[in-house]
């Protein structure tokens, strides 16, 4: 998929069916143009404009928006603020425009604001700042509220729940008076898909269509075998103070996917506290004969950084709990991903993790050590082409 690039600006632009008669006007100082010709694909194009297309029923309050992991939400965030400002009916002060998630990763932060209008840098918030959030956007009238992750801490007593009661946002008449819409954004809905549809009428659940035929899905690494059993990588003797011959040969089952001569990158979730040093010794000792290069999140200052690098030798990075949801990986270097081993896997959680990070619109292969007891037919994209 090739990205779009406007050398001449048209001033309108008539979509056909987006309502009777209307048009959407081009204005000259649209703030996210640049963005959007710039930084979005076509099926991200396609659904932000399936979501203006939606709030023109101006009953419409919220609307939840599922897309797969690494499909491309923020250019889908894009392109409905762009349309959303080029309709008078839709059209919001762009000092009211807000991006928020209950996620807590500063790595979020970072990614989100440098993909938006310099503008929108301080209207960005996530968990840690959420409380700044509340005093901007309390007494304000005409908003649009995008919820980035939309399922982390959506429950009864969560930070998301909470903050939309203190807020009044339960609160339809005042909802509506103020002109206050919400866009939820998310690749593992779960129980927030039942939660939206007591908002009745008010709401619309929408699914990406169209996604690119180069797009990495699941299915993709399960059906060409990219996507192997996880195993116990951690255990360690205490007794006999050395690394059980077992976890050494697991550990060693990574050698049968790599290629010797050709170095790459490969990301290990570990657990935390001193089990993170434990895995780390336990690595060195499995491939004591080899030539690799051990790091620990701990002494990482730019991981973006570091894998847009061509290694030298096969590099294992050690992560705790960093790369879930949201991250955007630079894929071009990377070869092994390996989620942290549980016997009690929750499929949202598997989703969102390394192995989520794996997919994407791109053109590389990983091979991803995950767990492999659930079926993504049963998630609601699974028409997903891979």
């Amino acid at each position: 998929m090739v990205k779009v690039v406007i050398k001449k600006k048209k001033t309108s632009t008539y979509v056909p069916g987006l309502s009777r008669n209307i048009q959407l006007h081009h204005e000259d100082s649209n703030p996210f143009e640049e963005f959007y010709f710039r930084d979005t694909f076509d099926n991200q194009r396609q659904f932000g404009l399936q979501i203006a297309k939606t709030f023109l029923d101006l009953t419409k309050l919220i609307v939840l928006a599922i897309a797969p992991t690494q499909s491309g939400k923020t250019g889908s965030m894009l392109s409905a603020l762009y349309h959303f400002y080029n309709h008078s009916e839709l059209k919001m002060p762009k000092e009211n425009i807000f991006i928020i998630t209950a996620h807590s990763s500063n790595e979020w932060v970072v990614q989100t604001k440098s993909r938006f209008p310099s503008f929108m840098k301080s209207h960005i918030y996530h968990r840690n700042t959420l409380k700044h959030f509340v005093k901007q956007v309390q007494n304000l009238k005409n908003v649009i509220i995008i919820i980035d992750e939309a399922h982390i801490a959506a429950n009864a007593s969560q930070t998301l729940n909470l903050i939309f009661k203190q807020l009044n946002f339960y609160d339809l008449k005042h909802l509506c008076n103020n002109n206050i819409k919400f866009l939820l954004f998310t690749a593992t809905p779960n129980a927030l898909t039942r939660d939206i549809l007591k908002w009745n009428e008010y709401h619309a659940i929408l699914h990406m269509q169209n996604i690119p035929s180069l797009y990495k899905s699941y299915d993709f690494y399960n059906d060409n075998l990219l996507l192997l059993p996880m195993r116990d990588i951690s255990d360690f003797d205490w007794v006999e103070f050395k690394t059980n011959p077992e976890t050494l040969d697991n550990i060693r089952l990574i050698l049968d996917v790599i290629d010797l001569n050709t170095p790459k990158y490969h990301i290990i979730r570990t657990h935390r506290s001193y089990k993170h040093f434990v895995t780390i010794y336990n690595f060195i000792h499995a491939f004591s004969k080899h030539n690799f290069k051990f790091i620990s999140e701990l002494y990482l200052e730019d991981l973006d950084n570091i894998l847009s690098i061509q290694p030298k030798v096969h590099t294992f990075i050690f992560i705790k709990d960093k790369l879930r949801c949201a991250k955007t990986l630079n894929h071009q270097h990377l070869l092994v991903l390996y989620e942290r081993f549980t016997t009690k896997s929750k499929s949202d959680t598997i989703l969102q993790g390394l192995l989520g990070r794996a997919t994407g619109i791109h053109t590389f292969k990983h091979v991803v050590f995950s767990t492999l007891n659930f079926k993504t037919t049963n998630l609601p994209y699974s028409f997903l082409i891979n």
